[in-house]
C-alpha cells in the first residue's frame, strides 16, 4: 500500500448532501393519488379505472419511503463531513502540541 493517505473531502460531501436532500424534497413533493382518482373517475367501467384508484396510495408511498432513503443519505453525508472536520481539527491541534514541545 505504501505511504497513502485517507483524505475526505468535506466539502464535496457536503454538496452531495445538499443535493441529494433537494432532490428527496422534490420527490417527495410527487403525489399521483388526486390525478389517478380523476382518471379513475373517468373511466369507471373500464379495467383502467379500477386499477388508477388502487394504484394512487402504493406509488405515492414509494415515493415518500424514496424521499426517506435520500434524507438518510445526505444526513450520512452532512455527519461524515463533520466528523472528517472535527477529526482533522483534532490531528492538527495534536500536532501544534507536538511540535511546540520540540
Amino acid at each position: 500500500m505504501g505511504n497513502e493517505v485517507l483524505q475526505a473531502d468535506a466539502e464535496s460531501l457536503r454538496a452531495l448532501a445538499d443535493a441529494v436532500r433537494n432532490q428527496g424534497a422534490v420527490i417527495a413533493g410527487i403525489d399521483v393519488s388526486g390525478i389517478l382518482a380523476e382518471a379513475a373517475a373517468a373511466m369507471p367501467d373500464s379495467a383502467s379505472g379500477p386499477a388508477a384508484a388502487r394504484a394512487g396510495d402504493p406509488i405515492t408511498t414509494g415515493y415518500r419511503a424514496t424521499s426517506e432513503m435520500l434524507t438518510s443519505m445526505a444526513d450520512a453525508a452532512q455527519s461524515s463531513a463533520s466528523s472528517y472536520d472535527a477529526v482533522e481539527v483534532a490531528f492538527r491541534n495534536r500536532l501544534a502540541t507536538y511540535q511546540a514541545a520540540v
